[in-house]
């Protein structure tokens, strides 16, 4: 059940972000990379999390998977300072690529409540 629900997450989540990018590119071409660079992070996060979430769940030692999870900040953290430091990505679209996340949760929710609604 959460395997499944996981997927139907990624899923609206590229759906999510392949259509702002599309309309992206007629409004601000060049905003296009950074905002695939933050959707890619948060993706990459999310994705992550179900990970440790998993370890958690199958009862793994907890000081690694403490380990893991302060690794996976750092990791994020320096790839978020080095799309807007070195590679000079603009802020505000990295921000908007992060945010798309959000968007997917919340059509996912509206989604199962319809779902559920009409059960």
């Amino acid at each position: 059940m959460i395997g499944t629900s996981l997927h139907k997450v990624f899923f609206i989540q590229a759906l999510v972000t392949s259509a702002s990018a599309i309309i992206l590119v007629f409004l601000s071409p060049r905003s296009v990379p950074p905002f695939l660079a933050g959707a890619g992070l948060i993706t990459l996060n999310f994705y992550l999390l179900g990970l440790m979430w998993k370890r958690v769940f199958d009862k793994k030692p907890v000081a690694i998977t403490a380990a893991l999870i302060i690794t996976k900040y750092t990791v994020l953290g320096i790839l978020l300072f080095v799309f807007v430091k070195i590679w000079g990505f603009q802020l505000a679209p990295v921000l908007a690529g992060l945010t798309t996340m959000l968007g997917s949760f919340i059509i996912l929710g509206l989604q199962t409540l319809i779902t559920e609604k009409n059960r």
